[in-house]
């Protein structure tokens, strides 16, 4: 789903482009790069990936997460069941960051296999 969904955003920025001259669309593989970070999370500082505090709703949960039995919240790929925590928004940013400042990371190579992050 998600490769379909890539696929036609990728096509539907292409036309935009195409039709808007003076323009460019691009689109960062946000997806594709979570997924490196995942799988690499340690690279990342990231200690855990299978799991989130379960109080995370706490208001002091970022200074005090001992108290409630948890690591520090930034070692945590994610922050609940469905969100991912704020230090992993903060390298999503910075990859994002750096796609925009070269215009497009696409065709890269990692360690053989090839990597596409985003594509103008």
């Amino acid at each position: 789903m998600i490769a379909t969904w890539n696929a036609v955003l990728n096509e539907t920025a292409r036309h935009f482009s195409k039709a808007h001259q003076g323009t460019t669309a691009m689109v960062f593989d946000a997806y594709s790069w979570l997924t490196n970070v995942f799988d690499h999370a340690a690279d990342f500082g990231i200690t855990n990936t299978t799991s989130f505090c379960p109080e995370y709703g706490n208001w002091d949960i970022d200074t005090n997460y001992a108290a409630y039995g948890c690591d520090p919240i930034y070692e945590y790929f994610w922050y609940n069941s469905g969100h991912i925590t704020y230090h992993t928004h903060q390298i999503l940013a910075t990859k994002l960051n750096e796609f925009l400042s070269t215009k497009a990371v696409c065709g890269k190579t990692d360690g053989g296999r090839a990597v596409n992050w985003g594509m103008k």
